[in-house]
């Protein structure tokens, strides 16, 4: 009959001490193979069925195909992250449960996880990333300092002459030219005192403002423009002229588009007094 119970009164007398000194050597058998059983690694089943894949990337912009450098991978479920070199390569270990996110200046986020069928380590990959534009609000920039200084500079901005500034210098000029021409300058007495050569050049200037002006509207307000307005030939156009010259008021800075309108509202009038006339 077998004992196992391990009482050892069941035990026959002469094999007492032999059983009992087996049972010591199990026993500590058992305690060796326990303690050394702590000193192993546990592995949880995630761990065995998705091990860690050693990731060797590289981040691409989509558009311009350039390398992204210092831009941030993060491991959202381990929480360990790390950074591109110049180049845009980096490395890092990951399984198949864990997702990469990717962040760059200039590119929108993205988020990377490593494709089913991969086991072999280390997986080799490039990611591309979309390029990505940031709206700012509207600022206003002054090179020359403060809005204040800004003013003073624009006010003492010499503005190009236009074409009526351009031709009343002309004709001031040769008017000058011509004055200093036609009379000598007076010697042996105070330059002061007014002189025919003042009263002249004085007279001068005036016609050559009256004429400069004249000029100017002759431009806007001819005999061409009137008929083109109009439709009148020949003496009937002259008739209107004379009508509308004795009523009109233009001034060089008259627009070209209030001449016309004032031709047609005194063409109206004369059309309706020569209505009644006949």
């Amino acid at each position: 009959m077998k004992n196992t119970s391990g009482d050892l009164s069941l035990v026959p007398c002469f094999n007492r001490e032999a059983v009992a000194e087996d049972m010591k050597i199990r026993s500590a058998l058992y305690l060796f193979l326990l303690l050394a059983g702590m000193g192993k690694p546990a592995y949880s089943q995630s761990d065995t069925l998705f091990p860690l894949i050693t990731v060797e990337g590289q981040l691409i912009g989509m558009k311009s195909g350039e390398p992204v450098p210092f831009a941030h991978i993060v491991n959202k479920n381990q929480v360990w992250g790390t950074v591109t070199d110049s180049l845009g390569h980096f490395t890092m270990q990951m399984s198949h449960m864990d997702t990469l996110a990717v962040s760059a200046i200039g590119y929108e986020s993205q988020q990377f996880v490593l494709p089913i069928y991969v086991s072999v380590s280390p997986f080799r990959t490039r990611i591309f990333l979309r390029e990505r534009s940031y709206p700012i609000d509207e600022v206003e920039v002054f090179v020359l300092g403060t809005w204040e200084q800004f003013q003073d500079k624009v006010r003492k901005l010499r503005v190009p002459e236009t074409e009526e500034e351009e031709l009343k210098r002309e004709i001031r000029d040769e008017a000058k030219e011509v004055a200093l021409e036609a009379y000598e300058i007076p010697t042996g007495i105070t330059f002061s005192l007014p002189s025919r050569y003042d009263a002249s050049l004085k007279r001068l200037r005036e016609i050559e403002a009256i004429e400069a002006r004249q000029i100017l509207i002759y431009r806007k307000y001819n005999r061409e423009v009137i008929a083109r307005t109009t439709g009148l030939t020949g003496k009937e156009l002259d008739d209107f002229i004379i009508f509308c010259n004795q009523r009109a008021w233009f001034t060089p800075e008259t627009p070209s588009y209030d001449i016309i309108r004032q031709i047609k509202y005194w063409f109206r009038q004369y059309l309706m007094i020569k209505h009644r006339m006949n």
